[in-house]
């Protein structure tokens, strides 16, 4: 996915849910009491499946912000356990060795007001490559690799500051890097050097909180077939986490939801995940514009990607947590100031452009201008609530 700014969401391609098999057993009566509990299998994440959401990543109008602030209220009552924190290395030291752990004591502090257990992102990679501080960065530009001692001693120096802060606040998991497949793909020779960012990274936090599990989020390409890095990324972290939603991932053609189509998608990931525990940090389906729309999306087919899949996440014990990518859709300025220099300076098929422009606008379970619900809200309801009649 082509690159977007600090404290914004990934970008296209998703969905997260982690849990693991045959990673130790967490209740052995003869384990030493204070013996901590193996990460892999998300010992602080509260226990069963978990969907949640995410609500924006930009100002919402006011009529809007009211109805998804009251959206988000229902979301908890109806037993909502989970929340997200998504921030990239770079807005947390944005100047050489000075942390900023107020920004994360406020995104951490907005969950756990409303008690709700955090994934933390402190991400270190993201789609366009490198997400590092400014003097980091323009060395990595010049060559400098991921696994240099310059960028771990840095990388360790921050998590030293912001991993207690994360357990502080209830955090269950920290995710490392996202979606920097493309970049990975494109340069072959730095998987290794980003498979040894990433044990690094674990091995640190791990000193540092012993239960706390380390993932990186990864897009669709490894699971159909496409990045042949996978099994060496994902041989580094705690538990496996990626992105999903039912497009084609080089086309953005909608693949209308069937539980065939879904059954298939979620295997590939657990198969992808090799064994462990798995995170759906983006988990998504367009609902299209009313008229003419270029990914022949509509809200029902909204709801039924996401009837489907919340069922099938309830059945699988490996998919641990799925967050909705998103509450509101995306607006028009916040996907020029993501996307239009980016796509001003390549040259794409209008009708990719169009699919991609439309997923993102129609993103949401709530419309941007409105705050008006599309159906699919209630089906995210029901798959909270347990009492709810089964969503199949």
């Amino acid at each position: 996915m082509p690159p977007a700014p600090s404290r914004r969401p990934s970008a296209i391609l998703l969905i997260a849910v982690l849990v693991a098999a045959g990673c130790g057993d967490e209740s052995d009566p003869t384990a030493p009491a204070d013996q901590p509990r193996d990460p892999a299998t998300l010992p602080l994440l509260p226990e069963g499946s978990h969907p949640s959401l995410v609500v924006a990543f930009e100002a919402l109008p006011a009529a809007t912000a009211a109805a998804a602030e009251a959206r988000w209220d229902e979301a908890i009552d109806a037993g909502m356990a989970v929340g997200r924190v998504h921030l990239d290395w770079a807005s947390v030291e944005p100047d050489s060795g000075v942390v900023d752990v107020e920004i994360l004591r406020e995104e951490l502090a907005r969950l756990s007001d409303d008690g709700l257990a955090p994934l933390v992102a402190i991400m270190a990679m993201d789609t366009e490559g490198a997400t590092l501080p400014a003097d980091l960065q323009a060395r990595f530009e010049g060559g400098l690799a991921m696994d240099a001692p310059a960028i771990l001693d840095r990388y360790r120096a921050m998590l030293d500051w912001t991993v207690p802060i994360i357990v502080e606040h209830g955090g269950w998991g920290l995710v490392v890097a996202n979606e920097n497949d493309g970049y990975l793909i494109e340069n072959p020779d730095q998987v290794e050097a980003v498979a040894r960012f990433y044990r690094a990274a674990r091995e640190h936090t791990r000193g540092l909180a012993p239960e706390l599990a380390v993932t990186a989020t990864h897009t669709m390409d490894g699971p159909l077939g496409g990045a042949p890095h996978y099994a060496t990324l994902i041989a580094e972290l705690d538990v496996a986490s990626f992105n999903y939603y039912p497009l084609d991932h080089v086309t953005l053609e909608l693949l209308p939801p069937t539980a065939a189509l879904i059954d298939d998608h979620l295997v590939r990931i657990l198969d992808a995940a090799a064994g462990k525990l798995v995170i759906l940090q983006e988990l998504g389906c367009p609902a299209g514009y009313p008229v003419d729309s270029a990914l022949g999306a509509t809200p029902a087919i909204q709801q039924e990607f996401f009837r489907l899949a919340f069922a099938r996440l309830a059945a699988e014990p490996r998919l641990r947590a799925a967050f909705v990518f998103q509450m509101v859709d995306w607006s028009p300025d916040l996907f020029q100031m993501v996307y239009g220099d980016f796509l001003d300076a390549i040259d794409l098929p209008q009708d990719f452009v169009d699919r991609f422009e439309e997923w993102l606008l129609t993103t949401g379970l709530m419309t941007y201008d409105e705050g008006e619900v599309r159906p699919a809200w209630s089906t995210f309801l029901d798959a909270l609530d347990p009492g709810s009649p089964d969503p199949r």
